[in-house]
């Protein structure tokens, strides 16, 4: 068959400081045996020499693909560089590759043959044998350490690690969770609420990717949000053939805490868009039975439904989040929830002339202290004292209590509008609200009366934070 008669396969790679692994990376998509490819390289602001190390194959890359596109920009995420990536692909298949891993010389076409008689399948993948920096074949024990001797390991392949994750974690779930995946390498929908279980380096339909929403900053880990929005449309195929190498090094995200805040992230706006734009996805495949996925709603509800949730505040305190496109409940579940700051009335809403600048359970002894003097003074001058102008006849001492009336308010007031003078029903609620929990902060009793008023108490989870934080 001639170069002609087969489809235009895109390779798309985001690199980012990966000087020393991008031209291996490079050189693997050259050698593939499938002839009809185009490939598109953006740099996000590397810091090292991936771009120069880029260039020195252009004239290579120029003569072995049907066209050869390297941009480079500053520093935008994963997220914005997939959609760019995505976006000036022009070929029937995108080929996905991270820029320090190698494909091996048949994946594309293993891969394009399996996608090319199976109309039903958006997306084909491999297994991934491991390598170290220096491209040397590794194993890993339980915890991802590095042996070099195969029979002293437990890992040989980055797919059955994530897979065996799943029941290490949660062993309950062992003979429970759907069999596609195990019996015939199909992989459903509800996989990607336990684990990621597709290897890198995959093929998948460029008219699936047009019919998914667009990558957001919401998504720091992009693959998962990938698959799942493409199992809504179609089915995925793991293969357990090695057709790539990953690469395990110093730099990986993997494992770390901004890689566990970005999969609590992206889950969590995977449950945003659910609830906004695909309701009818918890009947199909009913979710409501995946015990993982109620872990992720519960969490998700907690704040949502608590009382003591206020967007419009959390957005006028923090207007950069929207300003970088955050859903503000997503960004406040998984930044906030990751470190156990859960809403309460720790979580800023106290009266609206309290300043205790808290989002989180930790507020020291000397805090209090500090914030009850403040308040006694407030309402020891605030009737005698805060009318008080420079103007009038008054001594000294006045005019001093005025400044320090004035001072005290300041601190407590800083951040937080005005009370409201309304004197409908629902303002003096609001007031009577404010007045118990001032009452509870001072005596130290917030913590407490805020599990009851939440209805938080039965929550084991809950409780835990409360005794982890000494509450």
């Amino acid at each position: 068959m001639k170069k002609k008669e087969y489809p235009l396969i895109s390779v798309i790679i985001s690199a980012y400081n990966h000087e020393k692994y991008i031209k291996e990376t490079i050189d693997s998509i050259i050698n593939q045996t499938y002839p009809n490819l185009e490939l598109i390289v953006i740099d996000d602001g590397s810091t090292d020499q991936t771009y120069n190390n880029l260039l020195k194959l252009k004239k290579t890359c120029d003569k072995r693909f049907l066209r050869t596109v390297f941009k480079t920009q500053e520093n935008k995420g994963v997220a914005y560089n997939s959609k760019q990536l995505i976006s000036i692909a022009n070929g029937e298949y995108v080929y996905m590759i991270g820029s320090d891993d190698v494909a091996k010389p048949h994946a594309i076409s293993f891969l394009y043959e399996f996608l090319s008689k199976n109309k039903d399948y958006g997306l084909a993948s491999g297994d991934n044998e491991l390598i170290d920096s220096n491209s040397n074949k590794i194993y890993w024990d339980y915890n991802r350490n590095i042996i070099y001797d195969k029979e002293q390991a437990i890992y040989s392949t980055l797919q059955t690690f994530w897979v065996d994750e799943i029941y290490r974690v949660w062993p309950h779930l062992i003979g429970k969770m759907p069999p596609e995946l195990e019996s015939s390498g199909d992989v459903s929908y509800e996989w990607f609420w336990y684990n990621n279980v597709v290897a890198n380096g995959y093929l998948v339909r460029k008219s699936v990717l047009n019919l998914i929403k667009p990558h957001t900053v919401n998504v720091p880990i992009e693959d998962i949000f990938l698959h799942f929005q493409i199992t809504k449309y179609s089915k995925e195929k793991v293969f357990p053939d090695i057709l790539a190498s990953y690469r395990w090094h110093q730099k990986n995200t993997v494992g770390s805490i901004k890689h566990d805040i970005g999969c609590i992230a992206t889950r969590m706006y995977e449950l945003y868009l659910i609830e906004e734009y695909y309701p009818e996805i918890n009947n199909k495949y009913n979710l409501t039975q995946s015990p993982m996925y109620c872990y992720w709603l519960e969490r998700w509800n907690i704040v949502k439904k608590s009382k003591l949730w206020d967007e419009k505040y959390y957005c006028r305190k923090y207007p950069e989040i929207i300003e970088e496109g955050w859903i503000p409940l997503v960004h406040y579940v998984s930044f906030g929830s990751h470190e156990n700051y859960y809403p309460s009335a720790f979580f800023e809403k106290f009266p609206n002339f309290l300043n205790f600048e808290l989002t989180h359970f930790n507020l020291s002894k000397g805090r209090r202290l500090k914030l009850k003097i403040y308040y006694r003074l407030w309402k020891f001058l605030d009737v005698r004292y805060s009318n008080i102008e420079s103007k009038q006849k008054s001594s000294y001492l006045e005019l001093w209590a005025n400044k320090v009336y004035k001072i005290v308010s300041y601190k407590l007031r800083k951040s937080h509008t005005p009370i409201p003078k309304s004197k409908s029903l629902f303002g003096i609620k609001e007031r009577m609200k404010n007045i118990f929990y001032c009452i509870m902060i001072i005596i130290g009793q917030l913590p407490f009366f805020d599990m009851v008023i939440n209805k938080n108490r039965k929550n084991k989870y809950i409780s835990k934070v409360y005794e982890n934080n000494n509450l």
